[in-house]
């Protein structure tokens, strides 16, 4: 009998000490730290809320908030915190930027309290499915000179009725969209030609294109724009353009010229063609002298092509460059 009353006694006073540890405890105290959204249609930005308590005596310091990939933005509105105060983690995801199924997203928040580091991994599991896809879903150019820079927008809307496009804007005067008509007809696909003007200030600039459609459930789809200017490496010519040769067994030859303005050595790491029909032939080594060979035919259906000669830099830094292609 004595065992069973000192027991229950033991058990008693050990709730009441982990109950009373907890309510003193120090340290960011989330309502929840998981989230699981079941299947999830990703429609624009995805913005989850984690409400948190600071707790504690000694005054909290936010030292870093880290997303598991490009696609998140985790903000908070403070670096310090007193204790006693409550605030809220917003969690948000780029979901069209992302693949289709079942997905996990991860932002740590690193933080300091009375000298002791402290990391709160915060979670976000979905079913992500895409009845509209955007490719490219972000952008991120180059550009090296005052030649415009094209890239090609295509929308694709699973859907039996697909959207409609009303209108396009942009966040700069240098960014000109244009509805064009695909290659291959389909009802389901649109396409948007961006022109990105070759004078962006150096370095590198944010912007944004919105395609605005008459679909009330996806009235706005926005894709970033990050604008890389690079004013020390030169391309020249700017743009490889000419009339498509008569037959396959022509070709049209250019040497394109990279140079460094200041005058160090260069090594291409690789350079992507626009079209199978075009080959080039580049120093495999780092060279003074960086000439590029590039030839192009009309292919077996004679059909015109454009786009960009994308040249991987590797040294004297770590940058790529874009010359556009045009046969006509």
């Amino acid at each position: 009998m004595n065992r069973i009353v000192i027991a229950a006694a033991w058990a008693v006073l050990n709730c009441f000490v982990t109950s009373t540890s907890a309510q003193t405890a120090g340290g960011l105290v989330f309502d929840r730290e998981y989230l699981n959204l079941g299947r999830y249609e990703a429609i624009g930005d995805i913005v989850q809320e984690f409400p948190f308590q600071v707790r504690g005596s000694g005054t909290l310091e936010i030292l870093d908030l880290k997303g598991s990939c490009g696609c998140i933005t985790p903000t908070i509105s403070k670096r310090v915190y007193q204790p006693g105060e409550v605030d809220v983690l917003q969690f948000g995801i780029h979901a069209p930027s992302q693949k289709e199924g079942k997905r996990r997203f991860e932002v740590t928040l690193s933080y300091r309290q009375e000298g002791q580091l402290h990391h709160v991994p915060i979670i976000i599991d979905m079913d992500l499915y895409k009845p509209i896809v955007v490719e490219p879903s972000n952008l991120m150019l180059y550009v090296n000179g005052s030649t415009a820079v094209h890239q090609t927008i295509t929308i694709t809307d699973q859907r039996i009725q697909p959207l409609s496009l009303v209108e396009i804007v942009t966040s700069s005067d240098r960014l000109q969209p244009r509805v064009v008509k695909p290659a291959k007809v389909d009802p389901n696909v649109r396409q948007v030609d961006l022109a990105i003007e070759g004078d962006f200030p150096l370095g590198k600039t944010e912007e944004r294109l919105v395609i605005r459609t008459a679909d009330t459930k996806y009235p706005e789809l926005v894709i970033p724009v990050t604008v890389i200017r690079n004013s020390r490496l030169k391309v020249l010519p700017e743009v490889l353009h000419a009339r498509l040769p008569s037959s396959p067994s022509k070709q049209v030859l250019w040497y394109v010229l990279v140079n460094d303005s200041k005058g160090e050595p260069i090594r291409i790491e690789e350079i992507e063609v626009p079209s199978p029909y075009v080959k080039v032939d580049f120093p495999q080594e780092t060279t003074n002298k960086c000439r590029i060979r590039v030839t192009a035919t009309s292919g077996p259906d004679a059909q015109p092509y454009q786009g960009d000669l994308v040249i991987h830099i590797a040294e004297p830094m770590k940058t790529t460059l874009r010359v556009p292609v045009r046969l006509e």
